[in-house]
Parts: C-alpha cells; structure tokens; sequence
C-alpha cells in the first residue's frame, strides 16, 4: 500500500470513529447502548414529553417510524411505552426509545426481545411465538432492563443492527411484538405490537 492508499484510509477511519462518537451510542454486538439508556423518569405522565423529543429529533430524518404500547400480561403491572425509527443514511439500524414503568421490585432484572408474531388481544404474551432468529444468533434481543422498583419508570433506549422497518424486508420487525421477560421468573410479563406509522 503506498503512502497516498494509506493516508485515505487513515482519514476514512478517523472520520468513521468520529461519527460513531457522535452519535452518542456505545455498540456490543448488534445491540447498541445509548448514553440515556437507563433514565430516570419519576412519573409515567412525562412518558409523552419523552416521546414527542424523540419524535421530534428523528422524525425529519429517519426513513421509518413505529410505535408499541407495553401491556401487562395477567398477573403482571409492568407496562410501557416505546418509539422505533430507522436512519438509513448513517447506519441503517432500528433505534427503539420510550420508558417502561410498573416494575415494583428494586433492581429486579427483565430481558426485552423482538419476537415473531404479535399478540391476539392486549397482554396475551404466551401467544407471541419465538424470539427471532437468524444466522447470529439472538436477532430479537435487545438486552436487559433494570427496575427503579416501586412502580417508577425508568428509560429505554437501545438500538438492533439485524433487523429493519422497512416492511417489504425478511428482517421486518413491523406487525411483529416486543416481549418484557422477567429474568427472575422467566415469565413474559408485558408485550405491544409493532405498528408502523
């Protein structure tokens, strides 16, 4: 490689590392983390103030947008509210967005997956088929969530690289379900559909 390839590429990757940065997500696999993951939100009311900012710094740009309202299943208070959009022209991942509330034990853990069939009627989350997956595995994972306890909701903000929402694509995640599990219990505990808007 002559000096000429090499100083392209070096500028090629700091510009990537740079855009990366930017965007303020910190990736592990196909999950990606952003630094308001994990936000304190005292009150389930200021859900929807938090969802009309994440609408409106990603509506003007993002190619597909989606929304799913968490319903509890029998037995279970944890609900939640989240918001789905697609940036295609930086890095073509599904950024999902809201807050969850309900959970009344101090850090008790949940797991939230993706999976393939929505639910017939509200809270009927045994009925949601599998986890999605594919040739890496864990499609339908999008990691862990720990509970503020005594109702208290807390912020969700995560982002998946293998599947899309664009609904023309194998990988549609539209019409399909988020599952909430209880790590605890290994109960499906709250469940939505994925509607595209």
């Amino acid at each position: 490689m002559d000096k000429g390839a090499a100083a392209v590429l070096l500028i090629a990757l700091l510009s990537l590392t740079a855009l990366v940065a930017s965007d303020g997500a910190q990736g592990l696999g196909d999950i990606i983390y952003d630094a308001d993951d994990d936000l304190d939100l005292p009150e389930p009311g200021q859900l929807k103030e938090v969802g009309r900012e994440r609408r409106q710094t990603w509506m003007g740009s993002s190619i597909q947008h989606a929304n799913c309202r968490l319903e509890p299943s029998p037995g279970s208070t944890v609900q939640g509210s989240l918001f789905l959009f697609q940036k295609r022209w930086r890095w073509d991942y599904v950024k999902v967005k809201g807050s969850l509330w309900g959970m009344m034990e101090p850090k008790e853990r949940f797991e939230v997956f993706f999976h393939e069939k929505a639910p017939p009627s509200e809270g009927d989350c045994d009925a949601t088929g599998d986890t999605l997956f594919g040739s890496k595995g864990y499609e339908g994972y999008l990691g862990q969530v720990k509970a503020k306890g005594y109702g208290r909701a807390t912020g969700f903000s995560r982002g998946s690289r293998v599947v899309t929402l664009e609904s023309d694509r194998p990988n549609s995640i539209v019409g399909r379900s988020i599952v909430v599990t209880s790590l605890a219990t290994r109960k499906r505990v709250a469940c939505c559909t994925i509607q595209g808007e």
